[in-house]
């Protein structure tokens, strides 16, 4: 991964998707750099978590109810992250 770039290329990314499907999010940041974009789309959450070198994302819902520092997924680029998240909000 590209370091800031490519998770700013992922940030407006995920925002841009938030926006056009008006959906509930939040935004946490971390001392450590890394940020957190909880994304409601019901019934599941998905939790993008950004990292200087990986993009990872987790699907909060009934069969996976816990929040966890761990990442269901983990991506080395965004071409990645964005075919599998793509393929989770099912858009």
């Amino acid at each position: 991964m590209k370091g800031k770039i490519e998770q700013n290329l992922v940030y407006e990314y995920v925002m841009e998707i938030i926006k056009m499907h008006d959906l509930r999010s939040k935004i946490h940041d971390f001392p450590s750099g890394a940020i957190m974009l909880d994304v409601w789309k019901l019934p599941d959450i998905l939790v993008v978590q950004l990292y200087e070198e990986t993009i990872g994302f987790s699907i909060i819902n009934e069969e996976n109810p816990g929040f966890s520092t761990v990442p269901d997924f983990v991506f080395a680029d965004f071409d990645s992250f964005k075919e599998e998240f793509d393929r989770v909000l099912r858009l």
